[in-house]
């Protein structure tokens, strides 16, 4: 297994224990106002938030404990608009569904709030992972208002794609092709 793979499975676990404990009140919703809360913060700046969204994480790098790598701020970033999107939506849907790329889930923003339009064309032609989160965070909340779901370790993984310049336009392309999906992969 890679370690897009390793981190895939890891992350999923997590997020779908925050979704069950949210949805089902299982226990407060502190952890998700923790994670929202660490959007405007460095990654592993805050020790409650790095629980969910770093700590444990399968990453093969090693590095010194002041330095993220892209996938822990990918990750990190991810946790915290995954959390934004969940409280955005309420407790009637959760809103990480695994398998459903970013692609799909804006295409399916763009069909039921055309107004996004402008934003989504201004993500696409950022240059860094902190410009993208920025629009991202406004996206995410139209997309819970809207109860569009999506697969945010699929979202780590391409914000961590973003910081590598190899890899940044084919990330920016695919998001910026979207197209609807005519399947229901939405759905569990």
């Amino acid at each position: 297994m890679g370690v897009y793979t390793d981190y895939r499975e890891w992350a999923g676990r997590r997020l779908w224990k925050l979704q069950d404990a949210y949805l089902n009140d299982t226990y407060t919703r502190g952890p998700l106002a923790i994670l929202a809360r660490s959007i405007t913060k460095e990654p592993g700046t805050d020790p409650k938030a790095a629980m969910w969204s770093i700590k444990g994480m399968p990453d093969t790098t090693s590095h010194p404990t002041n330095y993220h790598t892209p996938l822990e701020q990918g990750s990190w970033n991810a946790f915290a608009l995954y959390a934004i999107h969940q409280r955005t939506a309420g407790h009637t849907q959760g809103m990480y569904t695994r398998g459903v790329t970013v692609e799909q889930a804006l295409a399916r923003l763009e069909q039921a709030d055309p107004d996004s339009r402008r934003r989504i064309r201004k993500l696409t032609n950022t240059r860094t992972m902190k410009e993208a989160v920025t629009i991202l965070k406004e996206l995410i909340r139209t997309m819970g208002d809207h109860h569009i779901t999506l697969d945010h370790t699929i979202l780590a993984i391409d914000l961590a794609r973003l910081e590598n310049p190899n890899l940044r336009q084919r990330v920016l392309g695919r998001w910026a092709n979207h197209r609807p999906d005519t399947t229901d992969k939405h759905q569990i």
